[in-house]
């Protein structure tokens, strides 16, 4: 419930559909957290690198393997630390 409250602020900026895809990711709505993220890479959210690692979380837990892979690789390159053991063990 306050999952949905915090939703409803609104609003049409990368902020906006990067904290409603965290939101969304905390609550395993990986295909509707997926588009938000995606909307907020569009947008130019000001922190890419986190942006496609989210994005390739949503990938991960949908199942979709390649696409999870390139987008942990990408997150990498931008500068996530955190993406690099997902690299290694998703993509070798």
């Amino acid at each position: 419930e306050s999952m949905d409250k915090a939703l409803q602020y609104g609003g049409e900026n990368a902020t906006y559909y990067y904290d409603k895809a965290f939101y969304l990711l905390q609550g395993k709505r990986y295909l509707e957290s997926k588009v938000a993220i995606q909307k907020s890479i569009e947008l130019n959210y000001e922190d890419s690198a986190t942006a496609y690692f989210i994005l390739a979380v949503n990938f991960n837990n949908l199942g979709y393997a390649e696409d999870a892979c390139l987008n942990f690789k990408k997150a990498y390159e931008l500068g996530n630390k955190e993406a690099k053991e997902y690299v290694a063990k998703l993509c070798d």
